[in-house]
């Protein structure tokens, strides 16, 4: 399985660019989610992260193949590691990726409000090259509803972390 996948050339975003790629930060696994009234569905979700070193060699190697864009995609991208010893390193790999000669762009998808730590906000706000662009799936702003869809955080969890990062970033 190879971890960071060219789409052909396609960026995330639209358009076609030979100097886009997409990385891969899961491996193929299954997780059950409800929604709603009670319906489950099975979803791919991050079982065992890729190695970050594995990860920055395959960027550096796309960076020298002259891509320039890099859009970080997982079912959960904000636990990036938290499989393999409860921790979370997305932090860690996005300063690793910044500093990648010829990679101009680093674009995040899919943080979840509930793990999208301080030093992330931090790690992105003091990058050169990650994109101040929150992807955050909000999939519900009533608790209740969070819980029937088997979903972690709250309605307050939401609110917080959109707070906390438009402050960050209040020019």
């Amino acid at each position: 399985h190879n971890f960071l996948q060219s789409v052909g050339g396609r960026s995330v975003m639209g358009g076609h660019s030979d100097s886009a790629d997409n990385v891969a930060l899961q491996s193929d696994a299954t997780s059950v989610t409800g929604y709603g009234g009670g319906g489950y569905i099975s979803e791919q979700v991050n079982a065992v992260p890729t190695d970050i070193e594995d990860l920055v060699k395959e960027a550096e190697e796309l960076a020298a193949q002259g891509v320039k864009e890099l859009t970080l995609i997982a079912q959960d991208t904000s636990r990036y590691g938290y499989d393999t010893d409860r921790q979370l390193h997305l932090s860690h790999l996005l300063k690793r990726l910044d500093a990648i000669e010829g990679i101009r762009w680093i674009r995040i998808l899919y943080l979840y409000p509930d793990e999208i730590p301080d030093d992330l906000i931090d790690t992105i706000r003091e990058s050169r090259h990650i994109l101040p662009y929150f992807d955050i799936p909000v999939q519900h702003g009533s608790d209740r509803m969070l819980k029937l869809m088997n979903r972690r955080g709250s309605h307050d969890t939401i609110v917080e972390r959109a707070a906390k990062i438009r402050a960050s970033f209040d020019h």
